[in-house]
């Protein structure tokens, strides 16, 4: 159960090889699913064999997230509580285009907005769910992430800007760090929302 802060989204890094923590903390290990699969405690929402979605520094890829009836009631049940509880988002195989390591980060921003996303829409946008960095010394094996979007999702709820019941959008934006060169294109297998089972 995330009791987390109820602010931006918290990312984590998984690799085939282990998990690294990256800033702010964090949900245990047992939580998060495998790199590669979705988790098998949960109830998920992916498309069937999706094509794989390249992400440049040009335009936010854009992917839709369809949800159905039991689990909008299960991710409704989350948000209704007095502090959302956790409702995962996975980004799963994310690998380079290119054969090289990849490098910079994904700024992710979920819902409906006036303004379309670009490198320059503020962290404080509403729709902005968290930053997820990669870890170049992995090489070209595939990264996979996992964010708590429950904060976010709730908020978005109460402006009007996303509706369980359609097609969630979400967009992808790779982004340079600070002092590095521009990042290549990567491409992503799948993104998926999931909801933990009780224990």
């Amino acid at each position: 159960m995330w009791t987390g802060p109820t602010g931006l989204g918290v990312a984590l890094w998984l690799s085939a090889c282990g998990l690294s923590e990256q800033a702010p903390k964090a949900s245990p290990k047992s939580e998060e699913p495998a790199a590669g699969e979705p988790a098998a405690d949960s109830k998920s929402a992916i498309d069937d064999e999706p094509q794989p979605t390249e992400l440049t520094t040009e335009t936010p890829a854009v992917v839709e997230l369809k949800l159905s009836e039991e689990q909008q009631a299960d991710i409704l049940e989350r948000l209704a509580k007095p502090r959302p509880q956790t409702v995962r988002l996975t980004l799963t195989d994310i690998v380079p285009v290119g054969g090289k390591p990849p490098s910079g980060a994904i700024r992710i921003f979920l819902g409906e907005g006036d303004e379309a996303v670009t490198a320059k829409t503020s962290v404080r946008d509403p729709r902005y769910a968290g930053t997820v960095v990669f870890q170049p010394a992995h090489g070209e094996e595939p990264q996979s992430f996992v964010l708590d979007v429950a904060p976010v999702l709730a908020e978005l709820r109460r402006r009007e800007r996303v509706a369980l019941d359609k097609p969630i959008r979400l967009q992808l934006l790779l982004i340079p760090i600070e002092g590095d060169d521009p990042p290549r294109p990567v491409t992503l297998k799948s993104a998926t929302l999931s909801v933990p089972e009780p224990r």
